[in-house]
């Protein structure tokens, strides 16, 4: 006590022993079921390690939820120590007391007043009289938080029932708002301005429909979506959705630090797609298409009387050019095993699948990907994601058209450039001043991607934990490494226009085009220097840029990049910051050091 006496002052002395190691850890159950040896190899607890308090919790949990397995809600597992002085070591018998099984009596749910109860009790993967399985309830838990519907970590309690071999399971869910509307501007280090417009309803009415709605806009991209979706069709196991678009996308080439448009491609159409559940983990389902596409070019640009020129534009977008019908049937098998749909911590997910276009139409190929992912909770609030996917699209009949194949980089591998693995076409100009003609700066140079009919790409991925404070403002930062590469395709058609030129050592001549009207009609300058259709007076020519072309970047070899990034879910939108390295890049690769997106991400 102090001397004021109005506080007592209190004293922990502690004297450290010496340290403990584990000695023999052996399992005895009383209930029949158990395989006692099996037991023990699973906990985890190895004989010579140092004694650790935390494993021998982890291993009276892993056992009860093992007695849950086996229908026993209610066990009582008790570790019996056996301390030898003399080695030092901490010897362990877990003793699993004799226990009934245990049945499912009532499931009961509540909180929930928007959401109907059948779409909660549909996920359930028990239902009353059922023999109790901690693993089924587990499984339930996982679906109902994949909905998105309720608060994060969402628990099935058990309780006591009405006799010993019964148990009551309480679903109590608190919902969370999952109607968005979105009005956000957003800016991208390639597409600068970004504004999008969406809404979304993904538990429409309360049958657990999803509705949407989005408008987007930005320099190389504009698009207006359409789709639902009803997962459980008539309150059968099957679900049915569809959509409708328009999307306009703008390719470009890259000039030094500057990106010029190329060519742009208009899609309009529908898809409607049905999944139906195979089992518990694997989902097949299968979709169909139909899109009109407009691939054009800039005729003041690229063409001359009224054609697309090769010249100008390169043979690769000359042959893109045109309006085309695709009318495709495809099927995916899924398998999914995650704990979440939203963030997964733990679980894997496989999908395998293949499109077919060349039901009527003018487009014919068969497109087969594969995409797998495997997550794993390290503890502490570290997760660990590998993923690996590949793909191959092999025309009908038919090459497979630039707007088709496969293109690689920013987002899908970071440290490259939109569209910046793979094959590409790049131009270099020539200096006809000099005898024989000279290339001029590669700053001037201009590259097109091409894409590719095959691909494939490997990322690891570890997110790091950080303190509440940080997770509530909702930072999630990560290191990954990734890999990839695409290749394959048609091979363009290259020109080199000094070619002849330089062989002959001669001067290479400066090839002329003539202007058209918008008509395509050829122009001339009458006397007074002004434009005219009438063919009475000097041909409106202007002077062809003389270049050579080289195809590069065709190459299966594996490009590596590894770099750090951090998602926040800002006031202002989502937004991803990624600062990523490229090891490993091949001959005509765009690589890029830093990319960010604030507000929507395209």
């Amino acid at each position: 006590m102090t001397p004021d006496k109005r506080d007592f002052i209190i004293t922990y002395v502690v004297e450290e022993g010496k340290r403990y190691k584990f000695g023999d850890v052996t399992v005895d159950s009383d209930i029949r079921d158990f395989d006692n040896k099996k037991l023990a190899a699973s906990l985890g607890i190895t004989k010579g390690s140092w004694y650790n308090a935390k494993q021998v919790e982890t291993a009276v949990d892993s056992l009860s939820q093992a007695a849950g397995a086996f229908g026993y809600a209610f066990v009582d597992v008790s570790p019996d120590f056996q301390r030898d002085k003399d080695t030092l070591t901490m010897g362990i018998n877990f003793h699993v007391a004799e226990a009934k099984r245990t049945y499912i009596e009532r499931i009961d749910v509540n909180g929930n007043t928007q959401t109907q109860d059948k779409i909660i009790r549909r996920e359930i993967r028990l239902a009353e009289g059922d023999a109790f399985s901690s693993f089924q309830v587990k499984r339930s838990q996982d679906r109902i938080n994949s909905l998105g519907y309720f608060q994060d970590k969402f628990e099935i309690k058990q309780t006591q029932g009405s006799a010993p071999d019964r148990v009551v399971l309480t679903a109590d869910v608190q919902e969370k708002s999952t109607g968005e509307l979105s009005l956000s501007a957003g800016y991208s280090s390639l597409e600068k301005f970004i504004i999008q417009a969406s809404i979304k309803q993904r538990n429409f009415r309360g049958k657990g429909q999803e509705l949407r709605a989005s408008v987007s806009y930005s320099t190389y991209s504009k698009s207006v979506e359409l789709g639902f979706t009803e997962p459980y069709l008539f309150d059968t196991n099957v679900a049915l959705g569809g959509d409708i678009f328009r999307r306009d996308y703008r390719s470009y080439n890259t000039v030094g630090d500057t990106n010029t448009t190329t060519y742009t491609q208009l899609s309009t159409g529908f898809q409607i797609r049905a999944a139906l559940p195979l089992s518990e983990y694997w989902t097949a389902s299968t979709r169909y298409g139909l899109s009109y596409d407009q691939v054009s070019l800039d005729a003041a640009t690229y063409y001359t009387n009224g054609a697309c020129d090769t010249a100008l534009a390169g043979s690769y977008l000359c042959d893109a050019v045109g309006n085309r019908w695709t009318s495709s049937v495809g099927y995916s098998i899924i398998f999914d095993s995650l704990n979440s749909r939203l963030n997964p911590t733990k679980g894997s997910r496989l999908s395998i699948s293949q499109d077919f276009a060349g039901l009527g139409g003018d487009t014919h190929y068969l497109r087969s990907t594969v995409i797998a992912s495997k997550y794993w909770g390290l503890g502490s609030g570290f997760v660990l994601n590998a993923q690996a996917e590949g793909g191959h699209i092999q025309g009908i009949g038919q090459d497979v058209r630039l707007t088709d194949r496969f293109f690689l980089g920013d987002p899908q591998m970071r440290g490259f450039d939109i569209r910046g693995v793979g094959p590409r076409v790049t131009r270099s100009y020539y200096d006809v001043s000099t005898i024989p003609a000279t290339l001029t700066a590669a700053s001037n140079n201009t590259s097109e991607a091409l894409g590719g009919d095959t691909y494939y790409r490997g990322r690891l991925e570890m997110e790091l934990p950080l303190g509440a404070g940080m997770r509530e403002l909702g930072l999630r930062p990560s290191i990954y490494a990734d890999i990839g590469a695409v290749f394959g395709g048609k091979t363009p058609t290259l020109a080199d226009s000094c070619a002849a030129a330089i062989v002959a050592a001669v001067a290479c001549t400066t090839t002329t085009r003539q202007y058209t009207s918008s008509s395509g009609a050829p122009l001339y300058l009458d006397s007074s220097g002004n434009s005219t259709t009438t063919n009475t007076g000097t041909p409106y020519t202007y002077a062809l840029s003389n270049y050579r072309e080289t195809y590069s970047g065709n190459s299966p070899k594996p490009r590596v990049s590894i770099g750090i990034g951090v998602n926040w879910n800002s006031p202002f939108g989502p937004l991803r910051i990624d600062l990523a390295k490229a090891l490993l890049k091949q001959k005509g690769d765009d690589t890029k050091l830093v990319t960010f997106n604030v507000g929507g991400q395209f």
